[in-house]
């Protein structure tokens, strides 16, 4: 092989290196989003579901009700369909 035809091998291959960085680059900016994305889905159904973990929210008075009963769903329906709040 002569020394232009290893240039130009060399040439094209770093075109196709560079053009796989770009999309690589463009993949990984991507994936960040959809990692914050489902970061903060996972934030507001964990927000969620320790509401009703806590004890507190079903404990009765001689006054009111347990907040889980009136809460009836709600905080779990939000939290699955997006809103935190």
């Amino acid at each position: 092989m002569s020394v232009r035809q290893h240039e130009e091998e060399r040439q094209q291959r770093e075109q196709f290196l560079k053009k796989e960085n770009e999309i690589l680059n463009r993949h990984k900016g991507e994936l960040i989003e959809q990692k914050w994305i489902l970061e903060m889905e996972n934030k507001r159904l964990r927000e969620a579901l320790e509401f009703y973990v806590d004890k507190a929210n079903y404990s009765y008075s001689d006054i009111s009700s347990p907040e889980i009963l009136a809460d009836n769903g709600r905080k779990a329906r939000k939290a699955l369909e997006g809103d935190s709040k």
